[in-house]
């Protein structure tokens, strides 16, 4: 057994989530929030705008405390979201969730560390299942972005099914499953179009721990483990481990390709095109003090600076990731004509920027941490 490769959303989980929804919901609620000085911490969770509520975000064990409270409020609706509720949401029908309320009481703290009560907190539920949906749609097809990558540069081409294991609580969730499905379709029409063959599949387990699951091990093994206590039971991330594990050839172990000699850098390096980001160099290309052109003499204007885009997600190689995904770093160079601009990584996550008149370097700018 190999492994190849990670990548995706390190930040898409069940409790991240549930903290990005508490910040959407305060959003909501921001103007009667405001008057009352309530304050909010940053989820944790990356691309957060720190200056979407200005000073009103903080860092305060009151701000901590507010952001938890109002999320333990959107526990039970983040947790129950079956099929039919998702579809009543969308339809703008009535649904109901046991002890969940769409308007309720909450107390929070303001920004002098003094308790307010709110007596009106509205959520509009429709507005946090779109919000969730586009998180976990992204983060599902930057899974696939890097799941195609790998398979293109490690797979054989006999290949014909790949089995995917979702691991983590989260993974339950009828929002993931059909995330993936939509995603299994589009990859599987792609190929279609790209060989004109239907001879490749997707195989997608169902979340361990669930009913689905029980049944589909019944299926495959004809062992039924539906009996077994729920504290013997594994979870969703062991599940996954051990049967990696089980599966595996037993006088194998799993192979890791080794990073200490050569690190792997991080993030993919471009430009803004279109509002999107562009590649120009990938992270799988760039090597220690090995310079890759960032840009021709021709394209380069003298400028006293560069402005690189970098992500580390993998939609970032598809040229279909948006702005707000990406992050900028503003380089200081020595102002030089009809040069090229080079760049080559120092470790995992720094860069240096080089101008060469041909193959001579003749200015080299300082280290620079992404």
């Amino acid at each position: 057994m190999t492994h190849f490769s990670s990548g995706g959303d390190k930040f898409l989980g069940g409790e991240n989530l549930l903290e990005l929804l508490a910040f959407e919901a305060y959003a909501q609620n921001f103007q009667t929030l405001k008057e009352k000085g309530i304050v909010i911490a940053k989820p944790n969770y990356d691309r957060i705008d720190t200056q979407r509520f200005g000073s009103f975000i903080q860092n305060s064990s009151g701000a901590c405390l507010n952001l938890q409270t109002i999320a333990s409020k959107l526990r039970l609706f983040l947790e129950n979201l079956d099929a039919d509720i998702v579809e009543k949401i969308e339809e703008n029908e009535e649904f109901e969730i046991d002890k969940f309320e769409k308007d309720f009481k909450i107390s929070l703290f303001d920004r002098n560390g003094g308790e307010v009560s709110i007596e009106e907190f509205k959520v509009d539920c429709k507005e946090l299942l779109k919000f969730l949906k586009d998180k976990i749609d992204d983060g599902v097809a930057n899974f696939f972005a890097r799941f195609s990558k790998v398979m293109a540069e490690n797979i054989d081409d006999e290949c014909r099914a790949f089995h995917i294991f979702l691991g983590g609580n989260a993974s339950k969730s009828v929002l993931v499953k059909q995330a993936f499905e939509n995603a299994k379709e589009k990859q599987l029409k792609d190929y279609k179009q790209k060989t004109s063959k239907e001879d490749f599949t997707f195989i997608i387990y169902e979340p361990l721990g669930t009913e689905e699951s029980d049944k589909q091990i019944l299926e495959l093994t004809g062992e039924d483990v539906s009996k077994i206590p729920p504290y013997l039971k594994p979870t969703c991330k062991t599940g996954v481990a051990f049967g990696l594990l089980e599966s595996r050839p037993r006088s194998g172990g799993i192979e890791r390709p080794s990073i200490n000699s050569n690190p792997v850098f991080k993030y993919d390096l471009g430009i803004e095109r279109e509002g999107k980001f562009h590649t120009r160099i990938s992270r799988d290309s760039l090597k220690p003090n090995e310079y890759q052109i960032f840009q021709t003499k021709e394209e380069w204007g003298g400028f006293d600076g560069l402005e690189i885009r970098y992500s580390d997600k993998p939609l970032a190689n598809t040229n279909t990731l948006n702005i707000q995904d990406m992050q900028l770093i503003f380089i200081a160079l020595e102002e030089h004509e009809e040069v090229d601009v080079k760049v080559c990584c120092v470790d995992s996550q720094s860069i240096k920027v080089g101008l060469f008149k041909g193959d001579q370097l003749i200015y080299e700018s300082e280290a620079e941490k992404l």
